[in-house]
């Protein structure tokens, strides 16, 4: 019977020992995120997971070492500097050591290790070909509690390493980069190859473009692209060790015409609006190498027929670089040049587009006239003659009695000075013509100081 008690008591013994070890454990690992070649950097991550779903770490120690003849750190980081303030030192050389007090002591504990709490990333710079690994200083790496206690834990050293011998700095020097397929500059018809020296690397290579899409449609020439843009386009070579040398290349294009064009109306070279009824003048103003000219004429409210119709009325002016439209209605227009080379074919993409805005013709009449300062005037749309508004227009002026005391078919710009008619209350009649039908206008204007 005592026996038996004594077996019971040692296995509860042993289940409590082994409770206590299993909640104290902390693994931290460390394994290979990049390859590291020579002359480049790769990553080494050390990450820590516990299986303790309560205890905490307040503090910890972790030192390393490497063979400093075929790697050298470039930096130490972490994604979660925010815990503490992560101490880093080289007490050697092919040393590093890692501590903290962490101002918020750390449960390391994830239900799924491989997302472990705390990872540090270590860049390494390939010095050398050859193969070590990255060890940690066990006897120098701790993890303790608030209460300074040790917590049992793992340390895994890292797999074999190997440093590549990578590309060379002559290499870049001896890569083909050669434009084989051009297209016009709002096209991407660019297309290029790239061809290495027989003797270096280790192939098959893979080849990434700008765009980072596989190539398609030559899998027995990979190193070729098509679908270009303008511009410049960047390729990575990685071998089959996965050791990368960047490049750049310009993708030239064909070249559309340089074109511009402006308008006009009589009384203005730069108008702000151009005005209802009256001719507006559209004219090329850069020609540079451009033939097939098409003008096009659209404004917001317009469906496809009436655009057409728009398109038809244009008629073979459409390919004139000089010639006159009369818009008969007021709106905003968006009005479109494009040509095409003569040289390499292209055409003006996007079309060379401005906004034109038309108005109806608006008068305004100043019908005071006294001595030697005010005189009779009209102005037409802000501050334009007649002229530059109508067609033809001309002016009667009466009396009271309706006996004619002035009359023209050029109303002067600077306006009608009383003709010496005495003081008083006179009527005027302005019939102005447009390309499409007459407007009439009636008024008064009152003579002060006449004779």
């Amino acid at each position: 019977m005592k026996q038996g008690l004594k077996y019971i008591l040692l296995i509860i013994i042993a289940f409590s020992f082994g409770r206590t070890f299993s909640q104290s454990l902390i693994e931290a690992k460390l394994t290979q995120a990049d390859t590291i070649c020579k002359g480049t950097i790769g990553v080494v991550k050390i990450a820590m997971h516990s299986n303790n779903t309560d205890q905490k770490v307040a503090c910890f120690r972790l030192m390393f070492k490497y063979d400093a003849t075929l790697m050298q750190i470039k930096s130490v980081t972490t994604k979660n500097a925010a815990l503490g303030n992560f101490e880093i030192s080289y007490p050697n050389a092919g040393e590093c050591v890692i501590m903290d007090s962490l101002a918020n002591p750390l449960n390391f504990y994830d239900a799924n290790p491989i997302n472990t709490t705390l990872v540090f990333e270590i860049a390494f710079n390939g010095i050398q070909e050859g193969v070590g690994k990255v060890s940690f200083v066990s006897d120098s790496c701790y993890f303790k509690t608030e209460d300074d206690e040790n917590i049992a834990a793992f340390y895994h050293d890292s797999p074999e390493i190997n440093v590549h011998s990578g590309f060379s700095a002559t290499v870049l020097e001896q890569i083909m980069l050669e434009q084989i397929g051009i297209g016009c500059s709002y096209e991407t018809k660019g297309r290029a190859m790239v061809t290495l020296p027989d003797d270096i690397g280790f192939p098959p290579y893979d080849y990434v473009w700008s765009d980072g899409v596989p190539q398609w449609g030559y899998p027995d020439c990979p190193n070729r692209r098509d679908s270009l843009p303008e511009g410049e386009v960047s390729i990575r070579v990685i071998d089959v060790n996965g050791c990368a040398i960047d490049t750049l290349m310009m993708i030239e294009t064909l070249r559309a015409p340089d074109i511009d064009w402006a308008y006009e109306t009589l009384y203005s070279s730069t108008p702000e609006f151009a005005v209802k009824e009256h001719p507006i003048r559209f004219y090329v103003t850069k020609f540079d190498d451009g033939y097939n000219w098409e003008w096009k004429i659209y404004f917001d409210n317009l469906d496809t027929n009436q655009r057409d119709s728009l398109d038809r009325d244009l008629g073979e002016r459409k390919n004139e670089t000089d010639f006159n439209y009369v818009f008969l209605e007021d709106n905003t227009y968006e009005v479109q040049l494009k040509a095409r080379s003569q040289t390499t074919g292209c055409d003006t993409i996007p079309a060379v587009t401005k906004i034109v805005t038309v108005e109806p013709a608006q008068l305004e009449f100043k019908n005071l006239v006294t001595p030697g300062s005010n005189r009779f005037k009209i102005h037409a749309n802000g501050s334009q003659k007649l002229r530059d508004v109508f067609v033809s227009h001309s002016l009667i002026i009466q009396d009271r009695t309706g006996r004619k005391v002035y009359e023209t078919k050029d109303f002067p710009d600077d306006g009608w000075d009383g003709g010496g008619c005495p003081n008083g209350t006179y009527y005027f009649i302005l019939k102005a013509n447009s390309t499409r039908k007459e407007y009439k206008y009636q008024g008064a204007l009152v003579i002060l100081g006449g004779h």
